[in-house]
């Protein structure tokens, strides 16, 4: 045993030596699930132990087999150079995704690389493939395989021929796709992902898979790819690492013309149709994909027409039906040509409407052409151009209304969404130099309005100006009542265009802060702060409450926001304990892995264009109640009739406000039960705020 230990120490050494430290930080689990493969082990054994990756563990599960496969893994454990648990059953568990889930349960790593047991795969597979998680968005990376038999010769067929029916260009070389475009494109009409030996999946992406792959005996890797995908990115490696093993055991070659293969063929389409968007013209792809597999494998009892079967009939009509109510609910979906969307942002920094406009072309950009423009070129977030997604296309600007007029008529723009003052005032000043105005604007009203009528000299246009833009919009929208001042009190007859859209948030799937990097002990209590690093935000309100607390030996207060701003407030309070300021943020999303750790969101503002906090949809996005002062639109955001998560402070004098913030905080240390009755209701509360329900709005409100 000694021996043993040594010998793995010594592999371990050699495999960091030299090498990128974080990049083998990244833990990998190999499982490796087993029936009856015993004349197989050896060579995907040994294929596991070649790679050139350090591997954090390795998980072999055999599921009662009959063959030799206990005396072949014996053999192999003893010769590892990375740790092996075996796991074995008396009894066969009559699913390999029982085996799967298992093996995540029991997996220690932060990715997963499901290695089955019959295929092989070059030395250098996972090298590759892990760098794609440098990335951290990336949720599932896989490469391209080849076919081999089971004398492991080379069969004479690519797998770019099973996939250039969706297009001849995609897969000869490398590229990442955000998740729901590859599904929408791609994995909605057919598995493009032929073997799961191929793919490593971050772990935290497959939370929750257990609930609906359980009653899944022969497609559930597909199921698994586009459940993974809803929250995050994909990467796919273009030279072949994985070899894919075809032979008769193989369940799929066994099951094909199995009645409940086909029940999951169709299960899967519903479970794409429930959770993405799924244009009319994929809807019909999908059909005639499965009329067309159906027709090529068959169905043991049936002849090639798959509505001819009266046992999926009921299965079929269930989907066409989910189809209709889709392309009723969502209008859109039925337009065949992609339109043309252009969103004016006021600069590209990391302020409220500006994250809000780039979500939206984010999501927009997945089923149409999408383009942003800087209204402000020189003031730019090197952070913020990170959250623009690849399909978003981002357009060089120098400001100019001439510039932005010339890109208007070259891509010919269907649709433009302005948001913030100075993105309306440019595409204003850019309509004398366009020709022939096709397009439909709609002004996203954010609270820069409210701040500017009433602070006239930041931008000495803006009086003169501000009722010729509401007249040249066509629609106008607003996500809080407070933003109609300016309308109300200059009387504009603009009524008949505003319509009311809470903005749209779309979750992601990210890892968290660990409580031990700020030295918090897990039973701790902690409160947090995320937003805007000025003043207004109440940022030294939430401190000087903090401080007030009878005993803050167990509760914390985390303060995250960029800049120099909380150094500032550091040096002021630097005195006062359990206080953490996180700034000089480097990783993208950030402050999100610090909401994660937090019990209760805090948001004391008292900032006059507060609308509807960007800061306040995050938390209720990770579950976490808030305390937040009444102003904007924060009370409907917290509290619908029973439903509450949260609970506000009326604004008044600041010392007033520091003394009930510390009330209520102290109110939540104390009543366990309100919070958690009250993190529940976060789930009905964010669901407000839900992307696709506000994408819907804004595209509908466009085809009016």
């Amino acid at each position: 045993m000694k021996n043993k230990k040594n010998i793995t120490s010594a592999i371990k050494s050699f495999f960091l030596k030299g090498k990128n430290l974080e990049l083998e930080n990244k833990k990998v689990t190999v499982i490796v699930p087993n029936f009856n493969y015993a004349e197989f082990l050896p060579e995907r054994l040994e294929s596991i132990f070649k790679q050139t990756y350090y591997i954090y563990e390795i998980i072999i599960l055999d599921d009662a087999s009959k063959d030799k496969s206990d005396v072949v893994i014996s053999k192999y454990i003893k010769k590892s150079p990375f740790k092996i648990r075996y796991v074995t059953n008396e009894k066969n568990s009559g699913s390999v995704f029982k085996q799967w889930i298992k093996g995540i349960n029991l997996a220690k790593g932060d990715y997963i690389w499901i290695a089955e047991a019959d295929d092989s795969c070059k030395n250098s597979f996972l090298r590759n493939i892990m760098r794609a998680f440098d990335d951290e968005d990336i949720m599932l990376a896989y490469s391209q395989s080849q076919i081999i038999d089971s004398d492991s010769l080379e069969v004479d067929y690519s797998y770019l021929e099973y996939t250039n029916d969706i297009s001849k260009e995609k897969w000869l070389r490398n590229y990442f796709n955000k998740g729901e475009t590859e599904v929408i494109t791609s994995l909605a009409i057919k598995n493009t992902i032929p073997n799961v030996s191929a793919v490593v999946f971050k772990k935290s992406a497959l939370n929750g898979l257990e609930k609906i792959i359980e009653n899944y005996n022969f497609i559930g890797d597909w199921l698994a790819y586009v459940y993974v995908l809803q929250f995050g990115k994909i990467a796919f490696l273009s030279e072949t690492l994985n070899y894919h093993r075809r032979h008769s055991k193989s369940v799929i070659s066994k099951n094909e013309k199995n009645i409940k293969f086909w029940e999951e063929m169709i299960s899967i389409r519903k479970f794409i149709c429930d959770n993405y968007f799924v244009s009319k013209d994929v809807q019909q792809k999908m059909i005639n994909g499965l009329i067309s597999e159906y027709r090529r494998l068959g169905c043991e009892g049936y002849n090639d027409n798959i509505f001819d079967n009266e046992l999926l009939l009921p299965d079929l009509k269930s989907l066409q039906k989910q189809l209709n109510e889709i392309n009723e609910k969502y209008i859109f979906l039925n337009n065949t040509r992609r339109k043309k969307i252009l969103f004016v942002l006021p600069d590209y920094e990391m302020g409220g409407g500006q994250i809000v406009a780039i979500r939206l072309a984010n999501f927009f950009a997945t089923y149409h052409h999408v383009y942003i423009y800087n209204a402000r070129p020189w003031l730019m977030d090197s952070r913020f151009i990170n959250l623009v997604e690849n399909e978003t296309i981002i357009l060089e600007s120098n400001g100019q209304p001439t510039q932005l007029a010339e890109y208007i008529q070259r891509y010919e723009i269907d649709f433009i969404n302005t948001h913030v003052w100075w993105s309306d005032k440019i595409l204003y000043e850019s309509l004398k130099y366009i020709k022939n105005n096709n397009f439909q604007w709609a002004i996203t009203m954010h609270g820069c309005y409210e701040f500017l009528k009433d602070n006239l000299d930041v931008d000495k246009d803006f009086n003169e100006i501000v009722k010729d833009i509401f007249n040249s919009a066509n629609k106008i929208i607003y996500t809080a009542e407070k933003n109609l001042q300016i309308i109300n009190e200059r009387k504009l007859n603009v009524h008949n265009k505003l319509i009311k859209i809470y903005n749209g948030y779309e979750k992601i799937n990210i890892k968290a802060k660990l409580r031990c990097e700020l030295g918090i002990k897990e039973d701790a209590f902690v409160f947090g702060q995320v937003s805007r690093p000025i003043d207004e935000k109440g940022w030294e309100i939430a401190i000087q409450a903090f401080m007030g607390l009878d005993n803050c030996k167990d509760v914390h207060l985390i303060l995250v926001a960029e800049g120099d701003y909380l150094d500032k407030l550091h040096q002021k309070y630097s005195s006062v304990e359990n206080i953490h300021y996180i700034n000089h943020m480097k990783e993208k999303y950030e402050w999100l892995k610090w909401v994660q750790i937090f019990d209760v969101g805090l948001l004391p503002t008292y900032f006059k264009s507060e609308s509807l906090p960007t800061a306040i949809v995050e938390y209720l996005a990770f579950k976490k109640p808030v305390i937040a002062t009444n102003i904007g639109e924060i009370k409907n955001m917290l509290i619908k009739g029973e439903i509450v998560a949260g609970t506000l402070i009326e604004l008044q004098e600041q010392e007033q406000v520091v003394k009930l913030l510390r009330e209520e905080m102290e109110r939540f240390i104390s009543n366990e039960e309100m919070v958690l009755k009250m993190k529940e209701n976060t789930k009905v509360l964010f669901d407000q705020f839900d992307m696709k329900n506000c994408a819907n709005k804004y595209v509908n409100l466009f085809i009016e």
